[in-house]
């Protein structure tokens, strides 16, 4: 599901988030189930041999030493969408077992990731889940971040546990053994929701209503399955709340946001969702600002509110300036509580240099840079980045598909900039080739199904 798709996103704060891993490994370690066959308790006694020193902290499962519990974790992160698009979530599931793994691990064990990159296609995923579970072994899956998760029957067929993996379509809505990061609330014997039906709370939308008093809406997604189904539920809970809806659809391979633009401001538009990723977001306001178009409230996700909002929204100030980000987890800047000021120092002992993947929808030269958790606001804690904030005068914005040709061919030279091109026109045909129609980029966010809402108490959360 696409980046911009998670308003009001249902999610889980560090310490939860920490909890449910760590229990769960607890739980499933301590004789919940094994699958290892009865033979493999066999014992043999040796005369003269210590009896109870081999059982004092024996292998119990799968991917299970005495020492060590071998973790898999399947990344898209070569897909044609991006480096950055589904890698997050891996970096942060990397840095929490190493501060877990310096704590100790669990039960006596250290946790060995095994990580398996994807490249976002069907094929791939079904050869990191043959080798992970076949090959490998792992005891479970941990962190995951899938754009086609077309094996998660079979990984819950074979009951090995997934747990806190970033749900992008509805494999965590249907299967027995999969747990996304958001928790589980359907019950997942196959058919997704309840009953084919996933249902999503109206609570963010009436909060807009009633703070702002917005009252025409518009939903701009990306002519792809897995937008479009978010922004349908976006629609119907809009309209649930009284709102006059505008949807607006763009083709993602060559998106036109500025005729988009000029719609909204002709039907009167005062609040802007969608389903969009990052740098959608980032083009939708620049068209936004170059219409005149001046809302009340440009709806975001956790996944687009990061410090790259500082120089990607730079053209766009007004735009910028009525940004605001749902969710339900505490600010990345409030490090007064413990939880949050623990997950920055881990990251930070964790940063790793990312070179990110060349040129495909976000720029050529995106610099690598430390590992960032997006901040995040409570639904009734808003949070609004302000001009005084947000300095313009940094960092040039990174080019996108539709944007700022002439600045970016001065920064790169023409040799760069015609090079640039190349590469894009490149991944548009690979993108327009995976399938019948031009595929758009899951959401990441790296936040869990499209259009399938997380809990009853919000609307559904990104990509």
């Amino acid at each position: 599901m696409p980046e911009g798709s998670g308003e009001g996103a249902h999610s889980v704060a560090a310490v939860p988030i920490r909890t449910v891993v760590v229990a769960a490994f607890a739980v499933i370690l301590a004789a919940c189930g094994t699958r290892l066959p009865d033979s493999a308790f066999t014992t043999t006694t040796v005369a003269g041999a210590p009896t109870r020193a081999a059982s004092t902290n024996p292998a119990s499962d799968v991917g299970v030493t005495p020492t060590e519990v071998r973790v898999g974790l399947i990344v898209s992160k070569t897909s044609a969408l991006g480096s950055e698009t589904f890698s997050p979530p891996m970096y942060g599931a990397l840095a929490y077992f190493k501060a877990l793994n310096q704590r100790g691990g669990v039960a006596g064990r250290t946790i060995d990731v095994d990580v398996c990159d994807d490249s976002g296609t069907g094929a791939g995923n079904r050869n990191c889940v043959h080798k992970l579970v076949d090959d490998d072994k792992v005891f479970a899956f941990a962190g995951n971040s899938i754009y086609q998760y077309v094996a998660a029957s079979e990984v819950s067929d074979k009951d090995v546990p997934d747990v806190a993996g970033q749900p992008i379509g509805n494999a965590y809505d249907q299967y027995q053994h999969l747990y996304n990061l958001y928790g589980a609330v359907y019950p997942r014997h196959g058919t997704v929701g309840y009953d084919g039906n996933l249902y999503g709370g109206t609570e963010v939308y009436r909060y807009f209503k009633t703070a702002l008093g917005t009252k025409t809406a518009a939903v701009v997604s990306y002519n792809q399955a897995d937008s479009q189904r978010f922004a349908d539920l976006i629609v119907r809970s809009l309209q649930a709340e009284g709102y006059s809806v505008v949807s607006e659809q763009v083709d993602f391979a060559v998106p036109n946001f500025d005729a988009v633009a000029a719609d909204m401001k002709a039907h009167g538009v005062d609040s802007v969702f969608d389903s969009l990723d990052a740098a959608g977001n980032v083009n939708l306001c620049n068209a936004m600002d170059s219409a005149g178009l001046v809302v009340k409230a440009k709806v975001t996700t956790v996944q687009s509110w990061d410090e790259t909002v500082r120089s990607q929204y730079a053209n766009a100030p007004a735009c910028r300036n009525s940004l605001y980000a749902t969710s339900m987890d505490q600010n990345y800047m409030d490090t007064q509580y413990p939880a949050v000021a623990q997950f920055r120092a881990e990251i930070q002992a964790a940063v790793v240099r990312r070179q990110p993947h060349p040129g495909v929808l976000r720029g050529l030269h995106e610099p690598a840079g430390r590992l960032r958790r997006p901040r995040r606001a409570h639904p009734t804690q808003l949070h609004r980045r302000t001009d005084a904030r947000a300095d313009a005068a940094q960092l040039p914005q990174r080019g996108a598909v539709a944007g700022h040709r002439l600045r970016r061919q001065r920064r790169l030279g023409h040799a760069g900039a015609r090079y640039e091109r190349q590469l894009l026109r490149r991944a548009r045909r690979r993108l327009l080739g995976l399938t019948a129609q031009p595929r758009a980029r899951a959401r990441v966010s790296p936040c869990s199904s499209a259009g399938s809402p997380a809990k009853a108490t919000s609307p559904r959360r990104s990509t």
